[in-house]
């Protein structure tokens, strides 16, 4: 047998986030769209199989989570005359896109591969000369977890491949050519684990912020259906975008290309005063309607979906042959955040009514002092037009100043935000656990969009994350970067690194990854 055939070596992205790309009705580019590089994406497919030729062997693609994302995908059907088995569409749907139910996803899926031609055309080549293609699913597309999702997607891809497929071939040759390819073309729960060498995972699991309560079985019963519909159980990070973030995006595109959220209202407080209004207009109704999501999961139902969850983990175990350690991992995993109203509520509003009783108390203290300034002024025996003079001036004086005061206390911080994204330091300590544990070589996440190389203390192993192929800001940490980077991980003959693919150029060279900054 060649052994071109059977020696598979490994090339990692995250992060990617199609969503609607050129919507066909208009001919423009969606608001939300954050991949802009479906011809990179496709040239940087091409050198891969160069590649693979020149080396005698396969890749191994995997794309590991936020491959789409459906959480900005706002568009929705014809309310008049919607899709066959599609959930009726509701105003706030019509306002802030579908839910996540399997038929909605399968048509928010529609949208994306309509929008990105040129990237699954690619794929398609790529799964045609023989490669295999894996997809994990993150915190932005976990509606890959519905049958329906992949099922459609499959037969999608079956299009393409019809369609890339030389015709010439006799038909029998070219139906198995296009079977085998659909073979190659993988799904996966969680995670991939090749024994001593290599750990894949999202990484959004172990950020509160975007952990799913069950995230190998990430469903919730609809309350609202009298039929017991399911739809996905979302993090809050999943409410954030929907209902307050996408209405930003739509007046800053420019907004999900900053790494910490915070940072970017911060910078819109400070230079664009007028337009942090529309921000403050849009917190109140994500907020209430986030309160209204927010639910205790208790009864048989939601035990049964807990305990199924388990099963799937144990299974995962169970193909690995560790399924100890698998389930350890999962107790790696972080409690989501906001578990009740309560604590929704609790947390939100805690850094508010803070600053809140600060303000009055501030006000009260003032107003105490300046009375007894302006008595003592007041009373060293000045004609009455000089006291009433004075007097218009302090108390103008006072309103001035207890404006400053409530701006002070009041205003916008970087820590203001409710929204966190996770520290990469953090998952290195998650992927240090998981080396130790599984005794692998290579551990590596996505999800935190920072581009990451660290060697496990004490041991020959190394964390790797694959950043993201969207812009990135970061005004704190003054990240020396292009625009756009083009992270790839790869892992050949048992060796790892990170590179970015120059598009310029046509291949992959060192990504460089600054040393961490010393302690303070």
């Amino acid at each position: 047998m060649n052994r071109r055939k059977t020696r598979f070596n490994y090339v990692i992205l995250s992060d990617l986030h199609l969503a609607e790309g050129k919507k066909r009705a208009t001919g423009q580019i969606s608001r939300f769209e954050g991949f802009l590089f479906d011809r990179p994406f496709e040239r940087l497919l091409l050198h891969l199989q160069e590649r693979a030729e020149e080396r005698d062997h396969l890749w191994t693609l995997v794309f590991n989570g936020d491959l789409i994302d459906f959480l900005r995908i706002t568009s929705i059907p014809d309310p008049n005359h919607p899709p066959k088995g599609l959930p009726p569409i509701t105003p706030t749907k019509q306002k802030y896109g579908l839910g996540s139910s399997a038929a909605e996803s399968k048509w928010q899926l529609e949208r994306v591969v309509e929008g990105h031609p040129v990237f699954f055309r690619a794929l398609a080549r790529f799964l045609l000369q023989g490669h295999r293609v894996v997809i994990l699913k993150g915190n932005h597309d976990v509606n890959w977890f519905w049958p329906e999702v992949r099922y459609r997607f499959m037969e999608r891809m079956e299009a393409f491949l019809r369609e890339v497929d030389s015709p010439d071939r006799k038909k029998e040759e070219r139906e198995e050519r296009i079977a085998d390819a659909l073979d190659r073309l993988l799904f996966r729960s969680w995670s991939i684990y090749i024994k001593k060498l290599l750990y894949i995972e999202h990484g959004n699991q172990y950020d509160p912020t975007n952990a799913f309560h069950n995230f190998m079985y990430p469903v919730l019963i609809d309350p609202e259906s009298p039929v017991g519909r399911f739809e996905l159980d979302l993090p809050f990070g999943s409410f954030f975008i929907r209902y307050f973030f996408n209405m930003i995006e739509l007046r800053f595109p420019t907004a999900p290309h900053y790494r910490d959220v915070s940072a970017f209202f911060y910078t819109i407080r400070r230079r664009h005063l007028y337009a942090f209004w529309h921000v403050v207009r849009n917190y109140f109704p994500y907020f209430f309607r986030t309160l209204q999501k927010v639910q205790t999961r208790r009864g048989r139902r939601h035990r049964e979906i807990r305990e199924k969850n388990l099963q799937l983990i144990r299974k995962v175990g169970e193909e690995y042959g560790d399924k100890k350690t698998i389930e350890k991992i999962a107790k790696l995993q972080e409690a989501p955040a906001y578990e009740n109203k309560v604590d929704f509520l609790t947390t939100m509003l805690k850094r508010p009514a803070k600053k809140f009783a600060a303000a009055v108390g501030g006000l009260i203290l003032l107003s105490f002092f300046w009375n007894i300034l302006t008595e003592w002024i007041l009373g060293a025996g000045q004609n009455l037009v000089m006291k009433t003079t004075l007097s218009v001036i302090f108390d103008y004086g006072f309103i001035v100043v207890g404006l400053v005061w409530l701006f002070l206390i009041l205003r916008p911080t970087k820590e203001g935000v409710s929204y966190r994204e996770v520290e990469p330091r953090e998952l290195r300590k998650k992927a240090a656990r998981i080396a130790e544990m599984l005794d692998v070589r290579y551990v590596t996440f996505g999800h935190s969009h920072v581009e990451d190389a660290w060697k496990v203390p004490g041991r020959d192993s190394w964390y790797f994350n694959t950043g993201t192929w969207t812009p990135f800001i970061d005004e704190d940490k003054h990240v020396i970067r292009p625009e756009v980077h083009f992270p790839v991980f790869l892992v050949e003959d048992g060796l790892a690194r990170l590179a970015r693919w120059n598009n310029e150029v046509g291949e992959l060279e060192e990504l460089p990854i600054l040393e961490d900054e010393p302690p303070d």
